[in-house]
C-alpha cells in the first residue's frame, strides 16, 4: 500500500494515511480479493521511514513462530527505540 503499487491499483497514499475507514476498507477489498494476497505492507502512520506488515488469517499455517520475547526484555534495542522518538517509560 505504498509505492508504485499504489498506481497500479489506481489509489494515492490517502489509503493509509487517511481516514482509517479508508484504509479498512481496501484492506478488506485486497482481503477478499480472488487473488488472495496473503496481507498488505503499509507505511507506519508515526514514522512513515518504516514499513508494516499485516498478513491476512489465511497465510497462519504458512507461519511459524520463532521468537516471543516482550521488547523490554532487550534492554539495548528498547534503549534504541526509546531514544529514537524521543520518548520515556514512567
Amino acid at each position: 500500500m505504498h509505492g508504485p503499487g499504489l498506481a497500479a491499483v489506481g489509489a494515492t497514499s490517502i489509503i493509509s494515511s487517511g481516514l482509517h475507514a479508508t484504509a479498512q476498507a481496501w484492506s478488506r477489498a485486497l482481503h477478499d480479493h480472488s487473488d488472495a494476497p496473503d496481507g498488505l505492507s503499509y507505511r507506519a502512520n508515526h514514522d512513515n521511514g518504516e514499513h508494516c506488515i499485516a498478513l491476512f488469517e489465511h497465510t497462519a499455517d504458512a507461519l511459524s513462530e520463532t521468537a516471543n520475547d516482550p521488547l523490554t526484555a532487550d534492554r539495548k534495542r528498547l534503549g534504541v527505540l526509546l531514544d529514537r522518538y524521543k520518548v520515556s517509560l514512567g
